[in-house]
């Protein structure tokens, strides 16, 4: 059963490598939106934002990994792993929790609340280890994937609750429920292939008719909303070539009723004396500040200290 687990995590593992590598700049991003507002608090715009940006991603590729699952155990695997299936099916389905509360995770780092984000870690690996001992001794693997899913869908609520956030997320929750159930639809586009070609033709031919049908589905359900349809847009706009005209289309597709947005240009007559907007860009690259126990890339004000420094930012996969 342990060796069934590991395979398991090891191919759900695979629908979290892009949201690790996207959210890796989510600190010095929400530091900087943190300098903009005066260093209060930020609104909840900002990480419904990048929630709903992760999801398009995260929620195919998760729901889709959970529909392919039994087939690509069998494809990469052989027949003697045909018990994994199953955990990777649940494991792969964890994948969104997971996500949404890296967002959740380093938007507390930058709000210098990381006591917050320790206890709800504590919490996490007690709910975690009692679930196991509860689950696993009936349900075996799948008993341990279950109990995944569940402590990351309340770490996520718990750290909602401590955000404080109330109503505002409401909009959010609609627009991953139009995401999720446009992923439903290329799961099960991609389990239909499946039902008629096995194998690793089948296999590649699932992937290509989920990923077909993910994009009627966005716009059957209209989930997108129209500000990130202009971020696309422009996006899209900014492609290379033929990839320029596919991308456009495919945006224009989706979210018809987008109003482009675009990027202020900076003004042409500008003196070159005149101070550069402020940006995480290569002010990034100084020294960090540290203002109580959070360093920040960007200074919150001109007094605090300024230290040479390696950070690590460890994420919170290992529960």
């Amino acid at each position: 059963m342990v060796g069934f687990y590991a395979v398991g995590l090891s191919i759900a593992n695979m629908a979290l490598q892009v949201p690790i590598q996207l959210t890796g700049s989510l600190l010095p991003y929400y530091s900087e939106r943190r300098h903009e507002s005066g260093g209060g608090k930020l609104s909840a715009d900002v990480i419904a934002g990048v929630t709903r940006s992760l999801s398009y991603i995260t929620l195919p590729m998760s729901i889709g990994l959970a529909a392919i699952s039994q087939e690509l155990v069998l494809s990469v695997f052989g027949e003697p792993f045909r018990a994994a299936g199953p955990m990777v099916a649940l494991l792969a389905l964890a994948a969104p929790g997971a996500a949404f509360m890296q967002t959740l995770s380093l938007y507390l780092l930058s709000q210098d609340r990381a006591k917050e984000r320790l206890w709800i870690g504590l919490f996490a690996a007690f709910a975690m280890v009692a679930g196991c001992l509860a689950l696993v001794p009936v349900l075996g693997g799948e008993g341990a994937a279950l109990t995944r899913i569940f402590v990351f869908v309340a770490m996520c609520v718990a750290a909602i609750k401590l955000l404080s956030f109330g109503r505002a997320f409401n909009s959010l929750y609609l627009s991953l429920v139009k995401v999720a159930l446009a992923s439903c639809a290329c799961g099960l586009a991609a389990m239909g292939v499946l039902s008629l070609q096995g194998g690793a033709v089948g296999l590649v031919t699932a992937i290509v008719a989920g990923a077909v049908v993910y994009i009627p589905a966005l716009r059957l359900f209209r989930a997108v909303p129209s500000e990130d349809a202009g971020m696309m847009r422009l996006y899209a706009d900014r492609l290379p070539g033929r990839f320029r005209r596919l991308g456009l289309a495919i945006v224009q597709f989706i979210a018809p009723h987008a109003e482009r947005t675009d990027i202020p240009a900076p003004a042409a007559d500008a003196a070159p004396g005149d101070a550069a907007p402020v940006g995480a860009g290569r002010e990034a690259a100084l020294p960090v500040v540290f203002a109580g126990t959070i360093g920040h890339f960007l200074p919150e004000d001109s007094g605090v200290q300024k230290k040479d420094v390696a950070i690590l930012l460890l994420s919170p996969w290992g529960y």
